[in-house]
């Protein structure tokens, strides 16, 4: 109790850096696995090259701009609150794997880096890491704010 609720610094400090290294090296071990996070990004350098190729080489007619939009027709009623936000993704991904040399510059690094890297971020990582650190975090949080959650719970047990 005294180590999750931080009533010896040193010591919950020693432990919460020793958790902290130890989930650092866990994340760069060498193990097989399958991050979506990797497998997008390689799609995405994949996407971003043939653009970039089909943008260089010269055609004979004038390129039309593409203009793909998600109309209400496509979408029935849950569309209200998530067209505005399709669309925009929708646009931004145009302008993004536009083919455009100076986008190309920007986009490519991350998109190297994500597919290189993003297998280091697994959901398994991901769950262990938050649940370590909600260890550390929510005991201390909960004796903080212990009378307004009381008091919340309070309020609604009497609703």
């Amino acid at each position: 109790v005294e180590l999750v609720m931080w009533k010896d610094v040193a010591k919950s400090a020693l432990w919460f850096g020793l958790g902290s290294m130890f989930f650092l090296s866990c994340s760069f071990s060498r193990e097989i696995t399958f991050s979506p996070i990797s497998v997008f990004c390689q799609l995405g350098v994949m996407i971003l090259g043939l653009a970039f190729f089909k943008d260089s080489v010269p055609q004979r007619q004038p390129v039309r701009e593409r203009n793909f939009q998600l109309t209400e027709k496509d979408v029935l009623r849950a569309a209200g609150a998530v067209l505005p936000i399709a669309n925009s993704i929708i646009s931004t991904a145009q302008v993004i794997f536009s083919g455009n040399p100076s986008m190309t510059l920007k986009v490519l690094p991350v998109l190297l880096f994500g597919a290189k890297y993003g297998s280091l971020v697994t959901v398994w990582r991901l769950l262990a890491t938050a649940g370590f650190f909600t260890s550390f975090t929510l005991p201390k949080l909960y004796i903080c704010y212990s009378t307004q959650i009381h008091m919340i719970a309070e309020n609604l047990i009497d609703r």
